[in-house]
């Protein structure tokens, strides 16, 4: 397995001949934290935030629609899904994302680029699999955290919407392209962000 630094058009470009390819991406994130913990009202102690660094188990340019109707029809539902815009709101009462070719989205307003995925899951339940790797750090000083102690300000995490009706949850997810360091699929690209 060879590692190859390539830029993020040219990995697109390569990937969107490909169909759905299961991979999985080095993520590098500073999750947002609540000012004061939603079980015990404390302030954050964590003043600078947390960094996040995280292999994870991926299906790229997955499309959600159609894996919330391939499970509707294994559950014999009878009604055909039409999922919702993304990143829906009262100025883009139809979403703010735009898919364009098979594995990106762009924010209409801000102009980002996002991946779509499918994350690795339970195949009975739905249920989202560890990641690989999962480390957390205190950004002020570079020492690990224990997730355990960042729950009560990590943000609630959305549940399966009402509009799925699956008894097997389907989970898609979007992560900032800037935020994915590498992806490894048969070989390793280093996704080259300056480029």
């Amino acid at each position: 397995m060879a590692t190859i630094a390539i830029t993020l058009a040219d990995f697109v470009a390569k990937f969107d001949t490909l169909g759905t390819p299961f991979a999985a991406i080095l993520t590098v994130t500073e999750p947002k934290l609540l000012k004061n913990s939603r079980q015990t009202g404390e302030p954050c102690p964590f003043a600078k935030g947390v960094r996040r660094l995280a292999w994870r188990h991926v299906q790229l340019g997955a499309n959600y629609g159609n894996a919330v109707n391939l499970q509707r029809e294994r559950e014999e539902h009878p009604d055909k899904f039409v999922p919702e815009g993304l990143w829906k709101s009262a100025k883009h009462p139809e979403g703010a994302g735009r898919h364009y070719g098979k594995h990106l989205i762009r924010h209409v307003d801000t102009g980002e680029t996002y991946f779509g995925y499918r994350p690795a899951s339970d195949k009975e339940t739905g249920e989202i699999l560890p990641h690989k790797v999962d480390i957390w750090q205190d950004i002020a000083t570079g020492t690990p955290v224990d997730v355990d102690k960042l729950q009560g300000y990590l943000p609630k995490q959305s549940g399966q919407p009402a509009t799925q009706e699956t008894d097997k949850r389907i989970v898609w997810q979007t992560v900032k392209t800037a935020n994915v360091v590498a992806v490894k699929c048969g070989d390793e690209y280093v996704l080259d962000h300056n480029a």
